[in-house]
């Protein structure tokens, strides 16, 4: 899936696709003046327009998808798609897996350029709505218990999970995705315009590590002062790195397989 707002050139003139990583990047600093790691996506065609390479960078380094079509050719965007292309996720996908085809012949390159950019954007239902707002901010949140003792599996884990879905709730919070292990947590929240991450997580960790304090009294034995989270936490928007890719990442942290896989328990 293409990611939230990515921008994408099409280069007009074909290409050698036999070429790699370092050829394909060399000719996006040449034509282009920036880095194929700036997290655009780079599309190239070869001589007949019946195969391209798409260049990416996901965040953790680049990567080349390949596409060749067994009839017909590749459609190159002409001159009014220009800048102001909002294509679909259907459209995108046919242009991708090359549903999207003309007849063979035509010039691969009318205007003589390298590329063409292509602003793709989301349609306004990937965007949440307040009661005067419009918004779309996902911070990607990591805490832990103090000492990092490996106390939140089992009873523990369960009903941390509980509570962070009602206080999230509360909160007009989105839980995205989630993963508890024993040493720490993982969220991906998308947050209300009106709520600081510093907020969130004095909401998350204070009210949880007061609850399950309360609840479970093993912990009293492990924890002085009745403070079950360690100070501070980490948090990031997602930047380069895309929320599939913080999805992923989080979906992957050991976990077997769950009915709930948007929020998981393991160790």
């Amino acid at each position: 899936m293409i990611p939230h707002g990515v921008e994408v050139f099409v280069g007009l003139d074909p290409i050698d696709l036999r070429w790699g990583f370092e050829r394909l990047s060399g000719v996006v600093t040449e034509k282009l003046g920036r880095s194929s790691r700036s997290g655009a996506m780079f599309v190239f065609f070869g001589k007949r327009r019946t195969a391209l390479k798409i260049l990416f960078f996901d965040g953790g380094g680049l990567c080349v998808f390949y596409k060749r079509l067994d009839r017909g050719t590749f459609r190159i965007p002409g001159p009014a798609d220009e800048g102001a292309a909002v294509l679909t996720i259907g459209e995108r996908g046919s242009r991708r897996t090359g549903v999207s085809v003309t007849p063979r012949g035509g010039n691969p390159s009318p205007l003589g350029e390298a590329f063409r950019r292509l602003a793709v954007r989301w349609r306004v239902k990937n965007y949440r709505k307040g009661s005067h707002t419009v918004y779309l901010l996902q911070y990607h949140f990591v805490f832990i218990p103090k000492y990092r003792k490996p106390v939140l599996r089992g009873d523990v884990g369960h009903r941390l999970r509980e509570l962070i879905r009602l206080i999230c709730h509360a909160n007009e919070i989105e839980i995205l995705q989630g993963h508890i292990r024993p040493e720490h947590v993982h969220l991906l929240l998308s947050v209300p315009p009106d709520l600081a991450p510093s907020r969130v997580m004095q909401a998350i960790k204070g009210k949880t590590s007061n609850q399950l304090m309360r609840e479970f009294r093993a912990l009293n034995k492990e924890f002085w002062g009745r403070h079950l989270w360690a100070r501070g936490y980490f948090a990031a928007t997602s930047g380069n790195v895309t929320d599939d890719v913080i999805k992923k990442y989080i979906e992957l942290q050991g976990a077997e397989p769950q009915n709930d896989d948007k929020f998981r328990i393991s160790g």
